[in-house]
């Protein structure tokens, strides 16, 4: 990751949590603590943070701009820190040239920043993942055609699913509002579940993203039961021992982050 990157990554945790500890960040990115300091100094001279012992805290107007963003992209800060370590677990899972599915969401968008891969073929139903994807060179990018839902950003529907019918897809990376104990999957809605299970059957390999927030939430849609998915990526805190079980007994990987 470039220094770049690694800086509004820390500005993201920030907007987030309202501080952050040099030793935690150090960790989370594979870096000297001395490599964190220097870029906190320059965060602070730009006016983003102030610097504090062990740390740094935000200014109150970067909490001003966080509460000016639309909420599809708040979302994007929520639980920061968890989605990036689930995101570079699920990218070592990307090689070259293959046919990769992005399912709409937060978690599965903080990927693209981990990918390495110098050619790909992406199919999606994000808008924002799309007009991220465009920004590669040997990219080749498919967007899924349906209706727009604003609140986020991405299209679904009976025309979106009849086009991902006709696609070959080597991995699906999937999204989950939801994550109930009763080995399965949710969404809040009908149609954004339909989508998701579509891209599930058509992929060679499925993994679900989410992170422990979304174990004290389950939706009326269940768009997978834990057979149906091969890997499940999640942060530490919101599994338990008979949740490991029910994974092992469906065969599902399970991988905590």
């Amino acid at each position: 990751m470039i220094s770049t990157q690694r800086r509004n990554k820390i500005k993201q945790l920030i907007l987030t949590q309202g501080s952050v500890n040099t030793g935690e960040l150090a960790e989370l990115f594979n870096v000297t603590g001395e490599t964190i300091r220097r870029d906190l100094n320059l965060l602070e001279s730009e006016g983003y943070i102030k610097k504090n012992y062990g740390g740094a805290v935000a200014v109150e107007e970067l909490h001003k701009l966080f509460n000016s963003i639309p909420p599809v992209q708040q979302r994007k800060f929520s639980n920061s820190g968890d989605k990036a370590r689930i995101a570079m677990a699920a990218a070592q899972m990307i090689k070259e040239d293959m046919c990769v599915y992005f399912d709409a969401g937060s978690t599965t968008s903080s990927l693209l920043r981990f990918i390495e891969c110098e050619k790909l073929n992406v199919v999606t139903n994000s808008v924002d993942i799309a007009a991220d994807c465009a920004a590669k060179d040997n990219w080749n990018v498919v967007v899924v055609g349906g209706q727009l839902i604003k609140k986020s950003m991405c299209l679904i529907g009976s025309e979106a699913e009849s086009h991902i019918c006709m696609l070959n897809i080597d991995i699906a990376f999937i999204g989950s509002s939801g994550v109930s104990h009763h080995r399965s999957f949710t969404s809040s809605s009908e149609q954004e579940a339909k989508l998701k299970r579509t891209a599930i059957s058509r992929a060679c390999r499925s993994v679900v993203m989410a992170d422990k927030s979304k174990f004290t939430r389950s939706y009326l849609y269940t768009f997978a039961v834990f057979n149906d998915i091969d890997c499940f990526i999640t942060s530490e805190g919101g599994v338990d021992d008979a949740f490991r079980l029910k994974a092992k007994e469906a065969g599902m990987e399970l991988i905590i982050v």
